[in-house]
């Protein structure tokens, strides 16, 4: 699925960001539009309930970071917490390099 590195921004974003899909069709049901966006496939809600915790968990410890937290290693956090992190940073590397592609490719075509 070509994303060009853009992930859902989540519905509250999405109502709010003119042009997005919950902001054109507001009188539609969110399940209705979700279901129709390209998008679809990166909302935290597509994973597998197993990874949800794991997920969330993600989520808390980057606002965390986002917030000029520091966790000392290793004993700050546990194994899988510092593996969750790791992901999320390159999950992050990933989704910028496919942006980048995208945009130089759209750079290309003027």
């Amino acid at each position: 699925m070509e994303t060009e590195g853009e992930s859902c921004p989540g519905e509250v974003s999405c109502k709010q960001r003119p042009g997005w899909p919950l902001n054109r069709y507001k009188d539609e049901p969110v399940a209705n539009v979700c279901s129709g966006c390209r998008l679809r496939f990166t909302k935290i809600e597509s994973a597998p309930d197993y990874l949800q915790v794991y997920i969330s968990r993600a989520a808390e410890l980057d606002e965390i970071k986002r917030a000029g937290g520091t966790f000392s290693y290793p004993e700050a956090l546990e194994p899988s917490e510092w593996v969750i992190l790791t992901a999320l940073e390159r999950g992050r590397n990933r989704a910028e390099a496919e942006r980048t592609k995208a945009e130089r490719r759209k750079q290309r075509k003027r």
